[in-house]
């Protein structure tokens, strides 16, 4: 009994790591939680380092961390990432964008919607590296234009869910290309983009793309052909 009694107690780090604390346990904390973890001991190091490397899917979204911890920290180990949430990051710089397309290799979904700080050369090295992306969200990033378009429409053709909403230089050339190029799109929200035609967007849905916001782009259009027709000057 005094053996037993002398044993020290279970710490975190003997549950098993790979069927318990990456699995059920690390899942449910945050990201800042993880970054405070790491900088626990050196053991707790190792395991969040180890855990990063298995991870499939990161969501960082609305993280108050630095973009440098973000480099460091957050992305160089994680090798095996297919999905990455990064929403509301106005922290995140080009250089961060560059790690991620530096460190990272099978990228099939971003979602970096109000990251603001991407120009048009940071998203065409980013889109020629992850040519497997099925799902891009950027929308509010107001740098985002017909050319960042062009680079993913001829790099990504596997794309089948794109959000630009409110990003104001996106017009009609640069959709077009993305409806060429990436035959699997299913789902496209241009909410906000001013330099749309209904009747562009009502022969998308003709192809079978879901348009967002929802309205029924065809009814209206059909409206405003009505209206044109009997020559009156009504705003629909």
């Amino acid at each position: 009994m005094a053996g037993e009694r002398e044993k020290e107690p279970l710490k975190l780090t003997d549950l098993p790591w790979d069927d318990v604390i990456f699995r059920h346990i690390f899942p449910k904390l945050s990201a800042a939680d993880l970054c405070r973890l790491r900088r626990v001991c050196q053991e707790f190091l190792e395991l969040h380092i180890q855990y990063m490397a298995s991870c499939t899917h990161l969501d960082l979204s609305k993280s108050t961390m630095t973009n440098e911890v973000f480099q460091k920290s957050a992305v160089v180990n994680c090798k095996k990432l297919t999905s990455l949430y990064l929403a509301d990051l106005p922290w995140l710089t080009r250089g961060g964008w560059q790690v991620i397309t530096l460190h990272l290799a099978g990228l099939q979904k971003i979602d970096a919607r109000a990251c603001w700080d991407a120009d048009d050369e940071t998203l065409k090295n980013f889109f020629l590296k992850f040519r497997g992306l099925k799902e891009v969200r950027l929308s509010k990033v107001g740098t985002v234009s017909d050319n960042s378009l062009y680079f993913l429409a001829h790099s990504c053709q596997e794309l089948e869910v794109l959000d630009v909403s409110h990003c104001w230089l996106v017009s009609e050339d640069g959709i077009k290309q993305v409806v060429e190029y990436c035959k699997r799109l299913k789902v496209l929200n241009v909410e906000g983009c001013r330099d749309l035609s209904e009747t562009y967007l009502c022969s998308l849905q003709v192809k079978k793309i879901k348009i967002i916001p929802h309205q029924n782009i065809c009814e209206i259009a059909k409206k405003r052909r009505r209206v044109n027709y009997l020559g009156l000057n009504i705003q629909i």
